[in-house]
């Protein structure tokens, strides 16, 4: 067998090769370039260190007297004594403990919206409960970093602490700056609280990798944080050594293959910040060497597209000749469908594509077949359904005879029943439309009631409440009989004395309402939902009720349909349908 190749097969073989001659290129250009060590270079990195420092500086500042101005404020000083309590007032408890801490929320919530560094802020109250506002993400952390924390805000006893929260909140380069909040009022200085800030370090110093292929370390020895950030991903491993240098000074390091030109700055803050830019980066001349570069790129681009465009030709072209034979071939005399001359295909994807139409082409043939022999069992079957026809005939026509033998022989309350079985089996086997009029069903639920009656006797006793406007409404067809069965198997069996059974037909705007009321116990809770979410099984008559409230769901739709509920004294088995045409 041939070997073809593929389409997927000669893109990434143009991918590959483009890719290559881009990254020989670019070598190329990084190669010839070389570093240029000036003492203005270092200068300038130094400012620009120095600057960008001095600017997360100020804003890890900004925080810090955020925070102080916050927990120093009248109105957090006012609702955590509501909710730590006073001498003579309890602590707040029920909807004022809740309302209390909603306006604490929204304190937080409103002074941590200022900073736009701030992420999320919490509130850990002097009973031990914490709460967590979400400022611009929602982050909290687990109980024993919560202690964690309130002991080192203990100990700064009113200052600013520190600590690194990346693994627990999982959310890389967050830090937490918390605060015990004392009570100003007599100076009793009593621990109210601790207010929690969750900072995005990488956000503060953003500006100084945005753009720059460099990683900055910023650092608090004496809370043991240290972040280590890239604007390109890059992970390094360096030494307390390496790590090491003044302020104002700079040094040039290698870490693996890679060299970085390092410099450093201790701000006014707790943190001090080592900046490391990629030497080769940093020390380029971007002027004729760029403009060689994007010539050399575009050359390769070229060739490459080239390349792409002569190689996808030939499988464009067989694939339209495919196309051409599906729409200009006709139909041989043994086979309905054409079948295609796969092998005279090179490019393997057409030719996989001409044997699974000519799998296509058999399967369709074989349906047609099938279909045909269908056709003939369904025109088989109408014969035998016309046959059949007249055993209903002679099945009205023996109770009929029947009913006329009982009565003439005085038998009353047999031929009573006769006559109302033959009525129901009329209507059920002869009947092929989906939906009756009000009064139709009527006429059909007071036959079953009268067997019922005869079986039941003074047990069961029925009532109906019909509104006149109702009779020549239209409802589905055979759905008020089945309700009826429910009332008398749970109702009426279920009771030892009698039972009165109610049916009510009555209209609600244009939709109409019939209900089958029973005075026997209540049903399931809800056992409607559950039978249409298929929590439980229908049963019994519970299969009848599904039955009718799926087909009122497929005719009126699924805010129609069959309800079972307990009203007063009663249990109450409703449909609820709209209005429908009359030709249904």
């Amino acid at each position: 067998m041939k070997r073809r190749k593929t389409i997927v097969w000669r893109v990434i073989f143009v991918l590959v090769f483009s890719l290559f001659m881009s990254f020989a290129a670019g070598t190329f250009v990084i190669y010839r370039l070389k570093e240029r060590t000036t003492e203005y270079v270092y200068n300038q990195t130094q400012k620009l260190l120095e600057t960008s420092v001095s600017d997360a500086d100020s804003q890890i500042q900004s925080i810090d007297q955020n925070l102080y101005n916050l927990i120093g404020s009248d109105s957090l000083q006012m609702e955590g004594t509501l909710l730590a309590g006073s001498g003579t007032t309890p602590p707040a408890a029920g909807t004022h403990r809740a309302l209390v801490q909603e306006t604490i929320d929204a304190l937080l919530n409103s002074s941590a919206r200022r900073e736009s560094s701030v992420l999320s802020a919490a509130f850990f109250d002097s009973t031990g409960d914490s709460r967590y506002i979400a400022v611009r993400q929602m982050l909290t952390l687990p109980e024993e970093t919560e202690q964690e924390i309130l002991k080192l805000a203990d100990a700064a006893d009113g200052s600013t602490c520190y600590m690194d929260v990346s693994d627990e909140t999982g959310k890389p380069y967050t830090m937490v700056m918390a605060r015990k909040v004392m009570e100003k009022k007599n100076v009793s200085r009593r621990y109210l609280g601790t207010v929690v800030y969750f900072v995005d370090i990488s956000s503060i110093v953003s500006e100084i990798l945005n753009g720059n292929s460099s990683v900055l370390i910023i650092e608090d020895k004496e809370a043991g944080i240290s972040y280590t950030m890239s604007s390109q991903g890059e992970k390094l491993t360096l030494t307390d050594e390496e790590r090491a240098i003044q302020p104002g000074t700079y040094a040039v390091i290698r870490s693996g293959s890679s060299r970085y030109f390092k410099t450093g700055y201790a701000g006014s803050s707790h943190f001090s910040c080592t900046l490391l830019t990629d030497y080769d980066d940093l020390f380029k001349d971007w002027n004729g060497t760029f403009r060689m570069y994007q010539l050399l790129f575009s050359v390769t681009m070229l060739i490459t597209l080239c390349l792409g465009v002569l190689l996808a030709r030939r499988t464009v072209l067989e694939l339209r000749r495919f196309v051409a034979f599906i729409r200009k071939s006709g139909p041989e005399e043994s086979e309905l469908i054409p079948r295609a001359d796969a092998e005279s295909y090179k490019d393997r994807d057409v030719w996989q594509l001409a044997l699974v139409y000519n799998e296509m082409s058999e399967r369709i043939q074989e349906l047609i077949r099938e279909n045909y022999q269908k056709q003939l069992l369904i025109k088989e079957t109408k014969l035998q359904s016309l046959r059949a026809q007249m055993n209903p005939h002679f099945l009205y026509n023996t109770l009929n005879s029947v009913y006329w033998m009982t009565r003439a022989a005085g038998v009353r309350d047999a031929s009573e029943m006769i006559n109302s079985l033959s009525e129901l089996l009329r209507a059920a086997l002869s009947d092929q439309k989906m939906i009756h009029t009000v009064d139709d069903e009527i006429n059909l639920l007071s036959h079953y009631f009268v067997i019922q009656k005869y079986r039941y006797g003074e047990r069961l006793e029925v009532r109906f409440d019909v509104d006149e406007s109702c009779l020549g409404r239209m409802m589905p067809g055979f759905s008020l009989q089945p309700l009826a069965e429910n009332a008398i198997a749970y109702g009426l069996e279920n009771v030892l004395g009698r039972c009165l059974i109610t049916v009510r037909i009555f209209p609600e705007g244009k939709n109409l309402k019939a209900q089958v009321r029973n005075t026997g116990p209540a049903p399931e809770k809800d056992i409607v939902e559950k039978l249409r979410s298929g929590k439980i099984k229908a049963k019994g008559h519970g299969i009848g009720l599904m039955n009718i409230d799926q087909r009122i769901r497929f005719m009126y739709g699924d805010s129609y349909g069959v309800s079972l509920f307990r009203e007063g004294e009663e249990t109450v088995s409703q449909i609820t349908v709209g209005p429908v045409n009359r030709d249904l």
